[in-house]
């Protein structure tokens, strides 16, 4: 398995439900996981990560 730098993923969510927000939570608690992003999001996951257009 190729073993990536801690904090380099760039993450982009795509959907605006639950599970997609369950989705942001767990990769902001991810330490290799450097960026979050979310399309379209919903109210939920704006507070956590901006909404990508």
């Amino acid at each position: 398995m190729h073993k990536v730098p801690l904090g380099t993923v760039k993450v982009l969510v795509i959907g605006p439900g639950g599970r997609e927000h369950a989705i942001v939570r767990s990769l902001l608690a991810d330490p290799n996981v450097s960026e979050v992003h979310a399309a379209p999001g919903n109210a939920g996951i704006s507070k956590l990560v901006p909404p990508t257009r």
